[in-house]
């Protein structure tokens, strides 16, 4: 973990609308130390904003998975686009 950073830890409950070999999730300067889909530890990386995950099983098609994310870093106190979106960490 980063030091002085913030630790923290997403489960997010999902289902495949097609086969998934990897997906992406939107996420923005933050540290990314785990990656977990359906409990099995799955590869991932950061690219221009995104986290990108390949599980270690395909994910089939009308399937729910789930996906939890270990994390840290502190967020910057200033808001990048107005007072409402944030460009570090997760976009709804």
């Amino acid at each position: 973990m980063l030091a002085g950073a913030t630790n923290a830890l997403v489960t997010i409950d999902a289902t495949a609308t097609q086969p998934l070999s990897r997906f992406n999730l939107d996420f923005e300067g933050l540290e990314v130390e785990r990656v977990w889909v359906n409990a099995s530890v799955a590869s991932h990386e950061l690219l221009g904003g995104e986290l990108v995950v390949t599980p270690i099983a395909p994910l089939d098609e009308n399937l729910p998975f789930t996906v939890t994310v270990a994390y840290a870093g502190t967020p910057p106190e200033e808001p990048s686009y107005g007072d409402t979106r944030y460009s570090t960490g997760w976009e709804h």
